[in-house]
This record gives structure tokens, C-alpha cells and sequence, in this order.
């Protein structure tokens, strides 16, 4: 995104970060240690680290990668996002999109959000000004559907621990913000892969949100999210938008938790009930780790991750 996108909001705090972490680092000195490092020459497709291609890499392998990285000697600048790395505030925008754009484009296919786990509370603000920022450079209201970042359970030395946040930010980006939808990823998820391979659900679930809201076919193309969750006579009932035909595929519902303690419940007219002769406090599902949701609509699409205070 263009940087006057970024100053006076709450995502300045990325253009802090840089400016920090590179006070006193030479330019010149900087690109001449990032062009060394051959992972870092991304002229070819399949230069350099290609592990988002491959199947998946076990969590031993990942381990062992770990131990070789922490005892290799790093060259200089090794870690460092600096002058000449791609993931710089403003980077690409400034290099790449600013330059090729506006072309004819029907709307944005988002799946962002891995490496926002720093400053996940600002998510949806950011995100709402990059949209901002795109619609201005095409002067077009450009619909944007996003992924909702699938769970895992630790890949190399991430863990995924912040994503609960930026899930939350991103449900409550498609809320808020005119002309964007999110598509729910919440059974798609690898256990040790924070890049999974199942793309065909997510890229369904997309082409049902455009279908149903950019081109206005009348079909059903969300995911149910949770609207309410009410206790009264032993009974603590979910109840949720997008909802109809809710069904669980297995035995019991995954992931789903009542003041920390997993339970299961049985659908009734479409909504989710547990039996709970006293009231709870909180009911979630899907918040942490790695968890494949079962809870679906009669679209096949899975529930949206969920923290909520009982009624």
C-alpha cells in the first residue's frame, strides 16, 4: 500500500518498526549482503526456497531445519528486512502495483495475513485503508473477498498463537467495511504446514461469494458465523447467521469449547444446542492450534471461527 496510506493511522507503527530496525544500516553495504544470499534472488519460479510447493514438510524435518538455521553462521543482514526486501513497508506497492495498475480488474481475491501476527489487533484497520488505497489507484469500488487464514498447528518456529486475533480482525473487516465478503478456512488447515495444500475448497468458496455478491446470482455463499449464544432451562443454544441446513459431519463438533472444557451438542432447527445445567461464562470454537471444524452449512460451507460471551 502507498505509504501516506500508513502515516497518521494506527499501521504507522510498520513504518516505525522499519525505520528502527534499520537505523544506521548503509544502503549500498545492505543490498550488496541481500543479492549474496542466493534464497534471495527471486528471478526464477522455482529459485531459491520453494517449500510453500512442496507437499509439506514434516514436523521432524522442521526441527532439524531449525537446528542447522540456529547453527549455520549468518551472514550479515541475514534476517534483517531491509532497503531490498520484498517485505518492506510499501515495497511491492511502490515497485510493482503502482506502476502496472489501473487495469481492467473485476474485484480482489485477499488471502493475507501470516505475518501480521506482530500488530494483529490493527488487521482491519490496515486493511481497510489498503482497500482504500486500491479503489482510489483504480477508481473503482473493487469488491475484495478474503480468506480467513487457515489453523495449523507450528510450522518451523511459528505457532500461529496471535491468529485467533487476526481471525477476529478479519470477520470484523468483512463487517464493516462496503463490498467485502470472507470465506471461512477453518477445516482446510495442515497440522504442520502454515501454507496448506487444500486450495480447492478455498478457491469454491470464493467463487461462491462472487457469484452470490459481486455478480448476484441468488445462492447461498457464506458461512454460518455465530449471531447469538443464549442459556435458559439447561440448555445453552447457538444460533447462527447463514445457518440454514446446519448439520455436523462426525460424531461429535470439533474444536468447540464451553469455558475451556470441550463439548458437543445436537442440532435443532438450526441452531446448536448443549446441555448445561448451569449457565457458562463463554463458548468458542476453533480459537487456538489446529482444529478442522465440522460444523456446516447445508452449502457445505464449515462455521467461521467464534469467542462469545453467553446471554
Amino acid at each position: 500500500m502507498d505509504r501516506e496510506y500508513l502515516e497518521g493511522t494506527p499501521g504507522a507503527v510498520w513504518l516505525r518498526d522499519y525505520e528502527r530496525d534499520n537505523r544506521g544500516v548503509d544502503p549500498a553495504e545492505y543490498k550488496k549482503a541481500y543479492l549474496a544470499i542466493p534464497t534471495n534472488i527471486g528471478n526464477h519460479p522455482l529459485s531459491g526456497n520453494t517449500t510453500v510447493l512442496w507437499p509439506g514438510l514434516t514436523r521432524e524435518f522442521q526441527l532439524k531445519a531449525l537446528e542447522m538455521m540456529a547453527a549455520m553462521e549468518k551472514p550479515p543482514y541475514y534476517d534483517l528486512i531491509g532497503p531490498c526486501h520484498p517485505w518492506r513497508p510499501c515495497g511491492v506497492y511502490e515497485t510493482m502495483l503502482k506502476n502496472v495498475a489501473p487495469y481492467t480488474c473485476r474485484g480482489v481475491l485477499w488471502y493475507q495475513g501470516e505475518s501480521d501476527d506482530a500488530h494483529p489487533e490493527i488487521y482491519d484497520t490496515v486493511l481497510e485503508n489498503l482497500i482504500s488505497n486500491w479503489r482510489s489507484l483504480w477508481h473503482d469500488e473493487l469488491p475484495f473477498l478474503m480468506t480467513q487464514l487457515a489453523p495449523f498447528g507450528a510450522w518451523l518456529d511459528c505457532n500461529g498463537d496471535k491468529y485467533p486475533i487476526v481471525r477476529e480482525r478479519q470477520e470484523r473487516a468483512a463487517r464493516t467495511i462496503p463490498g467485502v465478503w470472507l470465506a471461512s478456512s477453518s477445516d482446510a488447515g495442515m497440522e504442520w504446514d502454515i501454507h496448506p495444500k487444500h486450495k480447492r475448497p478455498i478457491g469454491e468458496r470464493l467463487a461462491l461469494l462472487a457469484l452470490g455478491h459481486v455478480y448476484g446470482f441468488n445462492i447461498p455463499c457464506d458461512a454460518p458465523e455465530l449471531r447469538e449464544a443464549r442459556w435458559a432451562d439447561g440448555k445453552l443454544t447457538l444460533s447462527f447467521a447463514y445457518g440454514d441446513g446446519l448439520q455436523v459431519r462426525g460424531e461429535r463438533v470439533n474444536a468447540l469449547t464451553v469455558d475451556g472444557i470441550p463439548v458437543s451438542g445436537v442440532i435443532k432447527d438450526n441452531t446448536l444446542v448443549i446441555t448445561m445445567p448451569e449457565k457458562p461464562r463463554w463458548v468458542e470454537l476453533a480459537q487456538s492450534g489446529y482444529y478442522e471444524v465440522n460444523l456446516y452449512n447445508a452449502a457445505g460451507l464449515p462455521a467461521k471461527p467464534f469467542s462469545a460471551e453467553v446471554k
